[in-house]
């Protein structure tokens, strides 16, 4: 079960910890009586933010908004988002000016909730456990931020979407044997290669799709290997998790370890452009869709 972790009505004045000069003071946060229905929202995860934007909450305010336009992209983010820096260390004074109603950020980020609770109420969540099971758990969470804001339609909306994708992709794939890789770059040398307790061997299993990776992976659902250990699966499609296909070309042009590998010599490589890997349900709604158009449009053999 996810731990939820709401701070309300902190009643202290936020100084040097938020970049501002001596005795200057900020609004101190208001409580949510019952339940809350914030007019503006920041949010400091894009994950959370990915579900903001399902239910219709006004996000006003994210970190690193080209990061999310690349890797995330649906549900879309307005344009009127406010830039609130780095995901690790977000702008404070910059939240401050937003003045939101309401922050939302990851449960690895709740150390910052002592500060950020003097700007607004917080809530702080997180689908990526040990326990694995990040698909049932993005919907879970869905409905819970759903009964939480009033939004409860949308999110059964939202949850209908990527079932119903990932129904019509099982039907699709239906007959499809070929195992498949889901991976990307750290370097010429490793991958991050994506397994157990990721949302996407989440949604190939729902599909009825074999994951060739069936090594050890983190609770984020993943493992970074050497390129050398994609070799043992000859028959296996490299379904590529970058932005476009530049590092496929740069790598191949420098490394024979990867040129010899077995997808790259029959060219069964797919780039699936922009796919959040630890993202939510609109994230494996986007990714079923992304998997059916790579194996089977594509007229992969």
């Amino acid at each position: 079960m996810v731990t939820w972790l709401a701070v309300l009505n902190r009643r202290r004045f936020l100084h040097v910890s938020a970049g501002l000069p001596l005795g200057c003071t900020i609004a101190t946060a208001k409580a949510v009586p019952g339940t809350p229905k914030p007019d503006r929202i920041a949010v400091l995860d894009w994950t959370l933010a990915e579900m903001a934007l399902q239910l219709g909450l006004n996000t006003v305010a994210l970190t690193e908004t080209d990061g999310y336009h690349q890797w995330v992209g649906l549900p879309k983010l307005p344009a009127s988002t406010v830039e609130l820096g780095l995901r690790s260390t977000p702008n404070l004074e910059m939240l401050i000016q937003v003045k939101p109603d309401l922050i939302l950020l990851n449960e690895g980020q709740a150390g910052a909730i002592p500060a950020l609770a003097l700007i607004a109420p917080c809530i702080s969540a997180a689908i990526y456990t040990s326990n694995g099971q990040p698909y049932v758990k993005a919907q879970s969470e869905l409905r819970h931020l759903g009964a939480l804001f009033g939004r409860s339609e949308a999110a059964e909306i939202a949850i209908n979407l990527a079932e119903a994708a990932i129904a019509r992709g099982r039907a699709a794939m239906r007959g499809y044997a070929r195992p498949v890789y889901l991976a990307r770059f750290i370097d010429e040398r490793n991958v991050m290669v994506f397994g157990r307790n990721s949302l996407f061997q989440d949604v190939l299993d729902r599909m009825g799709v074999i994951n060739a990776w069936t090594g050890k992976t983190n609770p984020w659902g993943y493992a970074i290997v050497g390129i050398d250990r994609l070799a043992s699966a000859n028959e296996a499609h490299l379904l590529y998790l970058g932005l476009s296909d530049t590092d496929l070309i740069q790598v191949e042009a420098k490394s024979a370890v990867w040129r010899n590998l077995p997808f790259v010599r029959h060219n069964r490589i797919s780039v699936l452009p922009g796919m959040w890997f630890f993202g939510a349900v609109a994230s494996a709604e986007k990714f079923a869709h992304g998997v059916v158009a790579a194996l089977l449009s594509g007229g992969v053999p």
